[in-house]
């Protein structure tokens, strides 16, 4: 990708980013130790984004000293098979810095899912497995996203049938 970097250096890497997309381990300490080292390092103009399946973007927005440029863009995997990505804000987000994440995305040849409401899991979670697509009560919307982009004919779960004894939800 051009204009992508790789560095060691976390200060070096972000001295000119326009966007910073962290994927580093589900784990929100290392998570905002990072966003604390990159936020202090970025210029003004960077919009951040974590790749979290499993966290709240509310949770680290505030280590980079500028929550209203944070929030979620997380990819489909296997990345090269579905071309999704879901664009998660937070109550804090701009709407500009929103907008022009799901408009990278665009470029990059992605189907972008805007969520404004933070969610525990990814869509992609809630969609694929029976339990949180039960619950998620998914929207034509949505499940038209889903075919366009990974090109199947029907929406996984449109294809549930009520929860039998076998697949209780547990809290």
């Amino acid at each position: 990708m051009a204009g992508s970097a790789s560095q060691a250096d976390v200060a070096d890497a972000v001295k000119d980013a326009d966007l910073v997309i962290e994927a580093v381990s589900e784990n929100l300490v290392l998570k905002r130790d990072l966003w604390a080292k990159v936020g202090a390092a970025a210029p003004e103009k960077t919009i951040f984004t974590t790749n979290t399946s499993s966290l709240l973007p509310s949770l680290m927005a505030d280590a980079t000293g500028r929550p209203d440029r944070f929030l979620a863009l997380h990819y489909a995997n296997p990345v090269y098979l579905r071309n999704l990505a879901e664009v998660m804000s937070t109550d804090q987000t701009d709407p500009n810095a929103y907008q022009q994440v799901v408009t990278f995305a665009e470029e990059n040849g992605l189907e972008p899912i805007p969520v404004k409401k933070e969610q525990p899991v990814t869509s992609q979670t809630r969609f694929s497995s029976p339990r949180w697509a039960q619950r998620s009560r998914c929207t034509p919307t949505g499940s038209q996203t889903y075919r366009r982009s990974t090109r199947r004919p029907e929406f996984r779960a449109q294809r549930l049938s009520a929860p039998s004894r076998s697949s209780t939800w547990s809290a």
